[in-house]
């Protein structure tokens, strides 16, 4: 998948405009904040409509996201966006 863009959509949401890849089955995202670990942010069934909640304030976010093909097949994470949540 591609993450085209990122945008802040309310406070603590971030909203992921993302090109997935064809035959996936859903859409998983981890993000990073600050030098923390990675952490599982999400699984979405459709690139539509994706926001990622508790997203810390006034913090950079370091997000990644790969395709679910099913049956425990998954593509390689994307190249990592950061965006600063308000």
């Amino acid at each position: 998948p591609v993450i085209e863009d990122i945008t802040n959509v309310a406070s603590g949401k971030l909203g992921i405009k993302v090109t997935p890849p064809k035959g996936y089955k859903a859409l998983e995202f981890q993000k990073t904040v600050g030098t923390a670990a990675p952490v599982h942010a999400g699984t979405f069934p459709s690139s539509r409509d994706v926001v990622l909640e508790d997203c810390a304030s006034g913090q950079l976010h370091t997000i990644e996201a790969r395709a679910v093909f099913g049956g425990k097949r998954f593509s390689e994470w994307s190249e990592p966006v950061s965006h600063m949540a308000t």
